[in-house]
């Protein structure tokens, strides 16, 4: 029966456990629902990678998970499962709510080698298991249902431990992730080799934190994109400060708050930072003057206050400075008349007072300078601002 492409068992009083050498490889449909079958749904389903439909529901013994892989792309697909015991990222929405709790059934001799492997590696040494819901169990979880080399491991317990953060179950585009396929085929990832370069997962619907495990990517993350996901709260991990070769770090768009972390701006070779409409707090750090390859700094639309830090003048290479809508006050510092790299500024909807220095309007390719005229002597403003009420600075970079 190799060549069997349909089976059909629904509503038969079938008892028992599915087996796990059912061997059917050419199987694309197989409804098995309705029946009174027991125990784990085998994970060497994910082998049958030409299934299309498996109806699994109205089995009240049966727990476990759908395999990852086969909501992959490659046809339509049609799962059904009792979706109180059984996780199924593709049954949806029928399965939604019960997603957040969904925990990986774990291979435990696996699972005991990986935390020897992992434990010495990730930022809290392995700590974060002892919590069987969190985020870092289940990647850890699922990753003791694979089979691979030492030298994925640390990068797919990265990607799922960030999968599982952010509700990856709930994404808009999750095809393929958490699946037996190269994760470097994995939708908004780019490798150079096997080790993740970039992570772009940009308006993806992600839900929850960023998490401190990404630091684990120190020898190969350069870019990071994360922008309008407006589930993505909590407050920026100081372990970022770890990804000394991130180039592009953008995270704009979201709802993460508390303090820019000081070890952000030990981030010597990072050329971006985007965090524009957030809830940050606090002051800019001065140590924002470390980060010398800064071109781009936005920090618009946050709830920042303090003073701008005279240290800006040793960002040599800043192009674009944003940081309007913020509780920002005092003066410009007259050392902003030494970034003259300078080609676009928004100080508009803040606290400032004083009026900006000259050297400001001698800069060859300034083009767009926004701020708010009236509390601040401007000469060579492109835009001027009066205010938050201002419709027309209401929406800016």
């Amino acid at each position: 029966m190799t060549a069997l492409q349909e089976l059909y068992l629904a509503r038969n009083g079938l008892t028992g456990t599915i087996p796990t050498n059912i061997g059917l490889m050419n199987l694309v449909t197989l409804w098995l629902n309705d029946n009174s079958l027991v125990g784990t749904i085998p994970t060497e389903l994910a082998n049958m990678s030409l299934l299309r439909e498996v109806l699994l529901n109205g089995n009240q013994g049966l727990v476990g998970s759908i395999p990852f892989s086969l909501c992959d792309s490659g046809g339509s697909r049609r799962h059904q499962v009792d979706c109180a015991r059984v996780a199924c990222a593709c049954c949806l929405p029928e399965c939604s709510s019960f997603l957040p709790t969904y925990v990986p059934v774990a291979n435990e001799t696996t699972l005991a080698s990986l935390q020897s492997f992992l434990g010495p590696l990730t930022p809290d040494g392995g700590a974060a298991w002892n919590d069987t819901l969190s985020p870092q169990y289940k990647a850890l979880a699922w990753l003791s249902l694979s089979e691979l080399s030492n030298t994925t491991f640390v990068q797919r317990y990265v990607l799922a431990t960030l999968f599982f953060a952010t509700s990856g179950l709930l994404w808009n585009d999750n095809i393929r992730w958490l699946s037996h396929s190269d994760h470097c085929t994995w939708p908004g990832l780019e490798c150079d080799q096997e080790a993740v370069a970039s992570v772009f997962l940009r308006n993806n619907s992600l839900n929850g934190t960023v998490p401190r495990e990404l630091a684990m990517l120190s020898d190969s993350l350069v870019s990071l994109d994360l922008q309008h996901n407006e589930g993505i709260q909590g407050t920026l991990p100081s372990d970022i400060g770890m990804l000394s070769n991130m180039l592009e770090f953008r995270i704009s768009y979201c709802s993460v708050g508390g303090v820019i972390p000081l070890e952000l701006t030990t981030l010597g070779n990072l050329t971006q930072f985007h965090a524009y409409s957030n809830v940050l707090t606090g002051s800019i750090p001065t140590e924002i003057g470390l980060m010398s390859d800064l071109a781009g700094l936005d920090l618009g639309l946050n709830s920042l206050n303090g003073t701008l830090p005279t240290e800006i003048a040793n960002l040599t290479q800043l192009v674009v400075f944003s940081a309007p809508s913020n509780e920002i006050n005092g003066t410009i510092p007259t050392e902003f008349g030494l970034v003259s790299s300078l080609e676009t500024i928004f100080l508009n909807n803040m606290i400032l007072t004083g009026t900006v220095p000259p050297a400001i309007c001698t800069f060859p390719n300034l083009t767009t300078f926004w701020s708010d005229c009236d509390e601040i002597g401007c000469t060579c403003c492109t835009h001027c601002c009066s205010g938050p009420m201002d419709q027309n600075c209401s929406a800016v970079v």
